[in-house]
């Protein structure tokens, strides 16, 4: 069989399955009474002569598969819909029963099956969203606290019974040095003096007990003290770019890379091709060539935009 024929051949098997799509689509609309069953025979029949055939033209052979592929797609659709005809299911069917006997008398065994399981599933759904909320309610503490007396109280009244003392009204002891003996300095307390029968004898001066953690000597003492303020934490200075041989570090260049895939993704420019490790390789190997030309040490790298397109710009260091 020559080249013409078999294209031939091929063309009549398309147009062929094109037809029996539209009868199986008038079929299952109710248009058609019986399966198209002597024109899908036939199409059988063709497709099993051509794929018996060796095909040389590549042009001809790709559209055969495609031919295939599609008729396939379309038998797994067909019986599918035969099926559900043929149990009872179909929604065309179960639309014209409805309309006539009503909605209760076309659910089937298996559809009240299903229903009574969903509502079941829908049930325990809500029963577990009920649950959660009571158990993230009792851990925002919203349920009411008892007291000893039995009585019960809400949180915020029972915050307003207990009164909180403020840490700047808490007299630390003064400490001071004491003698130093074979186990080296020792500190002694001094304790604040006690009520007006323990006042200081005349002639000895008794300052202000001031406590060295949350009182200014220099402060007025009418004024309200203050908690001490802590120290912030030291700033961290930034990682250098570079390693001890003047190289770039592999964090500066994932630095570089994800700057540069960033920029590019928000410009609309592709970034299927660009991986991590050439973008590297190529910084690595420009470097030497950059500091032979300008004489620098070193060498770091930015992203720009220039004339729309988005790029990688060397950066000289002395």
């Amino acid at each position: 069989m020559n080249p013409k024929e078999i294209e031939a051949q091929v063309n009549e098997l398309e147009e062929r399955v094109e037809r029996l799509r539209a009868l199986y689509d008038q079929y299952f609309q109710g248009i058609e009474k019986i399966e198209p069953l002597t024109l899908r025979k036939d199409v059988d029949r063709r497709l099993w002569q051509l794929r018996r055939i060796k095909i040389s033209n590549t042009v001809v052979r790709f559209r055969l598969q495609g031919i295939v592929q599609r008729y396939n797609t379309f038998q797994q659709y067909w019986m599918r819909i035969c099926r559900e005809i043929e149990n009872g299911t179909y929604h065309r069917d179960l639309a014209k029963a409805a309309a006539r006997f009503g909605e209760a008398a076309t659910n089937t065994a298996f559809g009240r099956k299903r229903q009574a399981m969903f509502e079941k599933g829908l049930q325990k759904q809500v029963e577990r969203q009920r649950k959660k909320q009571e158990t993230m309610a009792s851990l925002n503490g919203t349920e009411a606290t008892s007291t000893p007396q039995g009585d019960v109280t809400a949180p915020e009244e029972a915050a307003a019974a207990s009164p909180q003392v403020p840490f700047a009204s808490l007299e630390m002891p003064a400490v001071r040095p004491s003698s130093s003996g074979a186990s080296g300095t020792r500190l002694a307390v001094d304790l604040p003096p006690p009520s007006d029968a323990g006042k200081a004898p005349a002639g000895v001066f008794a300052g202000p007990k001031i406590s060295p953690l949350n009182r200014n000597p220099f402060a007025n003492p009418s004024a309200p003290a203050e908690p001490p303020s802590r120290p912030g934490p030291r700033p961290v200075p930034p990682p250098s770019p570079f390693r001890g041989d003047g190289e770039l570090s592999d964090a500066r260049l994932r630095q570089i890379y994800a700057e540069y895939v960033e920029a590019r993704r928000q410009r609309g420019e592709s970034t299927a091709s660009l991986t991590y490790e050439n973008l590297a390789k190529t910084l690595r190997s420009t470097v030497p060539q950059i500091k032979a030309k300008h004489k620098v040490k070193s060498v770091d790298f930015e992203v720009v935009v220039r004339d729309g397109k988005t790029m990688i710009k060397p950066v000289v260091k002395g």
